[in-house]
């Protein structure tokens, strides 16, 4: 601001010029108080770089780190509705880590026969599980220093949610215990515990943390109108410059100070080219300027406090461990079971074979059977007794087992209970021909005949043709078995990618099925659409499938082979033939 003073240069007394130099001071103190009063009616040095109300928004994410103002070293990290987020979020609190589940406890034994009672107390529970760890608490916000009220809306960042606790380790179980004794009113003075230990307690979930506050909840920002002016820069041969004409309109925060916005609120120019120039910008063949209109108008702004963060969850209580189990064994011991014996045939023929299999009943109402202080389930099995059933395979077929080639066939035999007694089941191969007896207390199985199981499934193709309306199927048992088979059955399907109509399809479709039974026996076999001489099987299939036989169709032959032996074992096999009807 200049100040201009006009003195008159006139004698005056000394008194009057002290009168005058007191008033000129006391004018120069009155306008520079206006000055300072107007010049400081908005935010001190409030800095609004880029910006631009056309985009609502120019500041972006980031830090600003200018210098010479508390206000400036801020850090904006993310854009929340509609309003931009200072500080950084605070770091998550961590997880408790869960317990370790306990060990069950080994198996245990109690011999009231062969050892004195030398405790009326046995502890054998379960161990506890491990507590599980309680979680971290979040940490506040970070960098939470906001700029000074800027020309949007702020939210402070939120603080780090609290660690969840960690869960509990289970209980480990109680022993498994087997009792020995003969006297059942022993088991009175003896007390047992054997619960599965407790689960571990849950870790707790922690706290979260405060996040960034507000300095002051609303402001009031102010916003200066500017135009910008242009005229085109004289060229070589043009002596005179052009008429600077209007070319847009600016509105940016401001003071509305004009010599505060004149110095430092300048706005940007579209163009990123510019040479500043005092208050002008060059860029191509033309000079810009801008001028001040003064204040456009006044927006308030408002500011939210960051959440705190979320607390964290408690973790799970460890389960508790089951009891252990218990077996009552009424004797020093328990017999040594053998429930299985196999071998080849060669080796098993004669040999009468004795099995050992315990029988073991379920039982309750252990509680009642043991002192009051135990702690222990009310089920229980209990060994009711012992069975040893015997076996034997005998040969009273004609022929022997090396002439029939099953000397090295495998059988087997595996005891089980049902109820309180013992069975026995047999693995014969179903190629073998056997009756059931018992005698003096053994069951035997006695072969009467059979032959190798290698002679099962092997019908091979012979031949196989089709031309229109006809087809023939030829095929060859290798194991020429039908002397030997209480049955044969033969299904043939026919599948073609044509239907009867002449419609394509990509893959194969069934059209029509056949059924061939034959019987036990030697002598030749003619059904007029099946011949059978000695292993040839020949199938005249024209009159099943005709509709389907016809020139270039492609066709498919699923044939399925069911072999029943004279024991009811039934083996099965299957074929596909593709082929192609004659042209």
């Amino acid at each position: 601001m200049y100040l201009a003073v006009l003195f008159v240069d006139r004698p005056a007394c000394p008194t009057m010029r002290l009168s005058r130099f007191r008033s000129f001071l006391a004018t120069v103190l009155v306008v520079t108080f206006l000055v300072g009063l107007f010049g400081y009616n908005a935010p001190v040095r409030a800095n609004y770089p880029g910006y631009s109300i056309e985009h609502n928004f120019s500041d972006r994410p980031g830090r600003n780190t200018g210098r010479g103002d508390h206000h400036s070293n801020y850090q904006l990290t993310e854009r929340r509705q509609g309003s931009f987020v200072f500080g950084v979020k605070g770091r998550d609190g961590r997880d408790g880590r869960s317990g370790r589940t306990a060990q069950d406890a080994p198996d245990r034994a109690i011999d009231l026969i062969n050892t004195p009672l030398s405790d009326t107390f046995y502890d054998f529970s379960g161990a506890e599980g491990e507590s599980g760890e309680d979680g971290a608490p979040g940490e506040i916000a970070q960098s939470c220093r906001a700029p000074y009220r800027p020309a949007y809306s702020l939210i402070g960042a939120d603080g780090g949610d609290g660690g969840d606790g960690g869960d509990g380790g289970d209980g480990g179980n109680g022993s498994d215990i087997s009792i020995y004794f003969e006297d059942v009113a022993v088991l009175k003075q003896v007390a047992i515990a054997n619960a599965g230990g407790k689960g571990g307690r849950a870790g707790r979930g922690d706290v979260g943390a405060d996040g960034c506050e507000c300095v002051e909840p609303t402001w009031i920002v102010k916003f200066c109108e500017w135009e910008v002016w242009r005229r085109r820069n004289p060229t070589e041969d043009q002596t005179e410059d052009s008429e600077w004409e209007y070319a847009a309109r600016k509105v940016v925060p401001c003071t509305g100070v004009r010599h505060l916005d004149v110095r430092e609120h300048v706005p940007s120019i579209d163009s990123r080219d510019y040479i500043p120039r005092r208050y002008s910008r060059y860029a191509d063949d033309y000079r810009y300027d801008l001028r001040y209109q003064g204040v456009s108008h006044v927006r308030s702004f408002g500011c939210e406090d960051g959440d705190r963060g979320k607390p964290g969850a408690d973790g799970r209580d460890g389960g508790e461990g089951r009891y252990g189990s218990f077996r009552l064994i009424p004797r020093g011991d328990i017999p040594q079971e053998r429930i299985e014996s196999s071998g080849t045939l060669r080796t098993q023929l004669g040999q009468t074979v004795e099995l050992v299999k315990n029988i073991w009943e379920q039982r309750t109402g252990l509680r009642s059977l043991l002192s009051p202080a135990s702690d222990t389930p009310d089920s229980y099995v209990y060994l009711k007794s012992t069975e040893r059933p015997k076996y034997r395979l005998e040969w009273a077929a004609e022929e022997t087992p090396e002439s029939l080639g099953v000397a090295d066939v495998r059988t087997s035999v595996e005891a089980s209970s049902i109820g309180d007694q013992a069975v026995l089941n047999l693995d014969i191969p179903g190629t073998l021909d056997y009756r059931l007896s018992e005698a003096s207390g053994v069951q035997v199985a006695k072969i009467t005949g059979g032959f190798s199981p290698s002679r099962v499934q092997s019908f091979e193709l012979e031949a196989v043709f089709a031309t229109d309306g006809e087809s023939e199927l030829v095929l060859i048992d290798r194991g020429e078995l039908r002397n030997l088979l209480s049955q044969i059955e033969i299904e043939i399907a026919l599948l073609t990618k044509q239907s009867a109509s002449g419609l394509t399809t990509e893959t194969y479709q069934l059209r029509h099925e056949a059924t061939f039974n034959i019987r036990k026996g030697t002598e030749p076999i003619d059904l007029g659409n099946l011949k059978v001489v000695e292993n040839t099987y020949t199938f005249d299939l024209g009159n099943r499938f005709k509709p389907w036989l016809k020139p270039g169709y492609e066709a498919l032959y699923e044939v399925k082979i069911l072999q029943t032996t004279n024991s009811g074992t039934v083996y099965t096999q299957t074929e596909e033939i593709p082929f192609q009807v004659d042209l």
